[in-house]
């Protein structure tokens, strides 16, 4: 029996459907990506090179003669960031829109340290979308959409990510709270108020001392220390924290913030609060015992409805209590009985009578998030006015008509000039402001606006700006060490033993060795932004800016905008009217000039705000 005729073979003998699919050529010129954490003390440099190595490697193996024109590297951002929050990683997905972007395809050499969880699913349908090759040594080749196996492997890989940095992170956490617990071993971080720390001998781990990196220990202050000790003795002998503060600030004695003025340029020094006298009382290490994981870091998502934004970091209490030396690790200024005494009075305090009773037993909802926190100043002081709710039956606290900003006198420092004009309680809500706040924002991004703002930041943004952090930090270490050694120079030319003085002087050039080495490693770079540059920028604030709704956009992502766009809002308290700018580019809001090299959105908005102070 003959086979049956195909009416359309010759139509597909004509068109060549018969006839085997051609491979797709492979790409030849290909785009890098990689990131390395500097949290674990990793070098970024070598990790770089190693994961271009694996890129190459891999690019050899299968595009033979392929070549990587363009390198997208992020230092410092941990892996559990987005894409969209690494800023390397997000010019990389600019850069798919361009077609001069120079390159066609990416590869990646470690996708456990580019890739966490589930941000394989998020970023590689882009890539497919753009019809962009992507490269991957943990698929051991081109990744293909049409494979299953593939998913499932990175979705793997991801999951695998995200366990080995809970397992080093567990890892660091343990040998540290070992440390501390055996060794008295100071951490690092912020010396209390009241102690300084200062270098006493070679780091214990064979690494880090070969590079000079010295181990430090907490010492008396001896300016600060006895403000400590009287805070303690006033306390046991029954002042109120605010009887300790208003003496403190009577007496003239510089606040933690002023005292160390130069680690704390962003605070703004007004003198003692309530808040610093609790802290110092609360804070054991003054009893001479090393204590470290008070604070944990934390993550929680930007907007708890759309996950793909990511997530951010805060600091929070840790459910477990701290680490403490067993042995005595630095001087103490008050004794361990004096603590123990102190924290006993503040205890019944706080638990005596009805209010105190329902303190301890109200229901707790965690943080609460506001949407302009930090950005309202009070016209008369220049504080920040704080939040607070003042609607607290509503199943809805969080949410802006129900959100109040004050800003009380008797919180001012004692013979502050501002006490002669400032109101017992400045007060205003946030629905009056953040309504007409987001509508002029949205003016600025529209197209009637966005050519004056890009005009604008381009004053800013053509000059070549040092970007290296790094290298800034190290060299602003050296000046110090350096320093140092001129004084102990002094010492001995006017008459100082000099025997005395020979072991600081070895570690101080340890560390001077050590500073030359890292500033070998990161060389100053600058950057000229272009106009296109300035124009992808400002591109990136008009999807979000022109949607914001406070009845439907979270607080978290509001707040996160608006520290984003920088904006600040000055309410004076006698006139009702609040002052909004933002800024964009280089600097910081101020309240009448904006910092030299900012760039102030034009116009500025001001809105009368209803009610009485």
């Amino acid at each position: 029996m003959s086979a049956p005729l195909d009416p359309w073979a010759d139509y597909d003998a004509a068109t060549g459907r018969n006839e085997p699919l051609t491979p797709d050529l492979a790409p030849r010129r290909f785009a890098f990506y990689g990131r390395v954490s500097t949290e674990d003390n990793q070098d970024p440099e070598t990790s770089r090179q190693w994961q271009l190595k694996e890129a190459r490697d891999l690019l050899a193996l299968h595009c033979p003669g392929a070549e990587i024109v363009a390198e997208y590297f992020d230092i410092g951002f941990s892996r559990s960031f987005v894409w969209g929050q690494r800023p390397r990683a997000q010019r990389l997905l600019d850069d798919m829109d361009d077609r001069d972007r120079g390159w066609e395809a990416v590869v990646v050499g470690e996708g456990k340290r580019c890739f966490y969880g589930a941000q394989f699913s998020d970023v590689a349908p882009m890539l497919v979308e753009c019809a962009i090759p992507l490269y991957i040594k943990d698929l051991g080749g081109r990744y293909d959409p049409a494979n299953t196996m593939h998913d499932t492997l990175m979705a793997l890989a991801g999951g695998m990510s995200a366990g080995e940095r809970e397992t080093t992170r567990v890892r660091v956490s343990a040998s540290m709270e070992v440390q501390t617990v055996n060794e008295g071993r100071y951490q690092g971080g912020r010396p209390p108020y009241g102690y300084t720390a200062e270098a006493f001998r070679l780091h214990p781990h064979p690494g880090k001392a070969a590079d000079g990196i010295m181990q430090k220990r907490l010492v008396i202050d001896p300016v600060a220390a006895p403000v400590v000790r009287r805070v303690f003795e006033e306390t046991l002998d029954g002042r109120s924290l605010r009887q300790i503060m208003t003496g403190l600030n009577g007496d003239g004695i510089p606040c933690p913030s002023k005292h160390d003025a130069k680690r704390n340029s962003h605070r703004s020094q007004d003198g003692w609060q309530v808040s610093t006298i609790a802290a110092i009382l609360s804070n054991a290490r003054y009893t001479g015992f090393e204590q470290w994981g008070k604070f944990k870091k934390a993550e929680r998502l930007v907007d708890p409805k759309n996950p793909p934004l990511g997530k951010k970091q805060y600091l929070k209490r840790n459910d477990r209590p701290a680490a403490r030396s067993l042995r005595p690790a630095h001087a103490p200024i008050v004794s361990v009985e004096e603590f123990t005494h102190v924290q006993a009075l503040r205890a019944a305090k706080s638990a005596g009578g009805m209010k105190g009773q329902a303190k301890q037993t109200r229901d707790r909802r965690g943080p609460i998030q506001y949407a302009l926190r930090g950005m309202i100043h009070c016209g008369d002081c220049g504080r920040r006015m704080q939040p607070s709710r003042y609607n607290t039956k509503n199943d809805h606290p969080t949410l802006p008509r129900y959100v109040k900003y004050r800003c009380r006198s008797r919180d001012l420092v004692e013979g502050s000039p501002a006490m002669a004009t400032h109101p017992a309680n400045v007060s205003v809500g946030q629905t009056e402001i953040l309504d007409e706040v987001l509508r002029w924002i949205a003016s600025l991004f529209a197209p009637a606006g966005r050519a004056a703002m890009l005009d604008d930041l381009m004053g800013w943004a053509e000059k070549p700006t040092k970007v290296d952090v790094r290298r800034a930090t190290s060299e602003r270490k050296l000046a110090e060490v350096e320093k140092g050694l001129a004084n102990l120079v002094s010492a001995i030319e006017a008459g100082t033993d000099p025997a005395l003085l020979a072991g600081r002087i070895s570690e101080l050039t340890a560390e001077k060795k050590a500073l030359v080495d890292v500033l070998a490693l990161t060389p100053a770079t600058e950057v000229s932004v272009t106009r296109e540059m300035v124009e992808t920028y400002l591109d990136s604030f008009v999807a979000v800016a022109t949607e914001l709704d406070p009845t439907d956009v979270s607080p978290e992502l509001l707040h996160a905008f608006f520290e984003t766009v920088r904006l600040r809002i000055d309410f004076e308290p006698e006139t009702r009217m609040a002052s909004a700018h933002v800024v964009l580019g280089g600097g910081a809001p101020e309240k009448s000039e904006p910092h030299a090299g900012a760039v102030v959105a034009p116009g500025g908005v001001s809105v009368r705000v209803r009610g009485g102070t």
